[in-house]
């Protein structure tokens, strides 16, 4: 895989007053357990994972893939936290420490919507990932349909580079095409305040 640059592990993240990051642990189940399960139409239609997510087992197999892939230097799971409450996901995966590029994936429960947290949680994790991993590329694919999913790579400076077609299954038969959005390290590098 290469020479290792996870030497910095992730460690809690303040990002806002009364929001912070804090790596994905299995003293977290059940809270993102419940969090999908009462968000489960509103997650459904985007995430093709929601539907196989049914149980507080499941959600602890997956921290369990998430702690795999974490030892294998390929992710960086996190749990956003607004005022102690858990109140969505976001991380870093499919990293790639040859080639210095990732792939960034979130959610958040509805009720937390609209509030600028995600693009706060996921500005967080683009600095960790250019500053501390010395990333080149990032990138966020997001089904086109999805608006809001959609503005916060555009909000943040992301360029679209195109359309990959029925690119995710979505249920037994059915794929969706997914936007694919990309910044470089240069052009976090230019922006003010970075």
């Amino acid at each position: 895989m290469g020479e290792s640059q996870l030497s910095h592990p992730f460690e809690r993240m303040d990002i806002a007053p009364g929001i912070h990051l804090d790596c994905i642990r299995h003293q977290y189940a059940q809270d993102i357990f419940k969090l999908i399960d009462t968000n489960r139409q509103h997650l459904q239609p985007w995430l093709p994972w929601v539907d196989i997510s049914l149980t507080v087992e499941d959600t602890q197999a997956f921290i369990e893939r998430m702690d795999a892939a974490r030892e294998k230097e390929t992710v960086v799971c996190t749990v956003i936290f607004v005022e102690n409450e858990i109140a969505g996901l976001v991380d870093l995966h499919a990293i790639d420490t040859t080639n210095k590029h990732a792939s960034i994936g979130y959610w958040l429960g509805k009720q937390y919507e609209g509030l600028g947290i995600m693009t706060r949680a996921v500005e967080a994790l683009i600095r960790y990932g250019f500053m501390k991993l010395q990333l080149e590329r990032i990138e966020i694919c997001v089904v086109p349909d999805n608006t809001r999913s959609r503005a916060i790579p555009e909000r943040l400076g992301f360029t679209l580079e195109g359309t990959l077609r029925h690119y995710q299954r979505h249920n037994k038969n059915q794929y969706r095409d997914l936007m694919v959005y990309s910044l470089l390290s240069g052009e976090y590098a230019m922006k003010p305040n970075n």
